[in-house]
């Protein structure tokens, strides 16, 4: 399914070039370093790895907070969880963020930049040899639904209203240049009748000049939940 990654951020206009120079450059602070995630257990055993951490830290563990949970000697580096919306934290006062992304753009949107990858992960569903009869059937219903919701990113749910004479022309050429799923879905009215396709997202800017030419009107594009075919 979805592939991401779980990467170390911080601000845009900040200095680093890795996070080893973020260490060696913040050597002499009097402040604790504050590195907000939901992922803290993975944040601090990279963060002990890292030869800058190392130089300055050597083998001492960072200190980890979680729901008022904590653990760690070195309370020099702070590790603490975020509870979701991570990237509003560097506002709050967070040095680092570490978080998992797709695309990086909310990242970008929250004037961030990756400053390393801490590790690529993605989704799946498996079965174990235990799992025959009933458990099968439902593992396949819960396959369905997801393929379905991935499925579903790469279309648009369109509709459109049209005149009536023009119904079998606008609907014959969707269908020849492949600008609808399958067949349209008509809802017929007095004068105009409304048109509904599912179209591949690349083809979207297509299909509204092509149906623009036949002047159809009321154009709607919504996101689609689920699509299984």
């Amino acid at each position: 399914m979805e592939k991401t990654r779980l990467i170390v951020a911080l601000p845009n206009d900040a200095p680093y070039e890795d996070l080893t120079d973020f260490f060696l450059k913040n050597k002499e602070r009097d402040t604790p370093i504050l590195i907000f995630t939901e992922y803290p257990n993975l944040t601090r055993k990279f963060i002990m790895e890292n030869p800058g951490y190392q130089e300055l830290f050597g083998d001492s563990v960072p200190f980890v907070q979680v729901r008022g949970l904590t653990d760690g000697d070195n309370e020099k580096v702070q590790v603490i969880n975020s509870d979701g919306a991570t990237e509003v934290y560097i506002a709050k006062g967070a040095d680092l963020i570490v978080d998992n992304t797709q695309t990086g753009s909310s990242l970008r949107k929250a004037g961030l930049k990756e400053l390393e990858t801490i590790l690529h992960s993605s989704a799946g569903l498996y079965a174990g040899v235990s799992c025959t009869g009933e458990k099968l059937e439902k593992a396949k219903m819960i396959y369905k639904q997801l393929l379905g919701a991935i499925t579903a990113k790469n279309y648009f749910d369109v509709k459109f209203n049209i005149a009536n004479e023009k119904i079998e022309e606008v609907s014959k050429f969707l269908v020849e240049n492949k600008l609808c799923a399958d067949e349209p879905t008509i809802t017929k009215g007095s004068n105009y009748s409304q048109i509904n396709v599912l179209i591949p997202k690349s083809k979207f800017p297509e299909m509204v000049d092509s149906i623009q030419g036949f002047n159809a009107t009321s154009i709607i594009r919504n996101d689609l939940k689920q699509l299984i075919k």
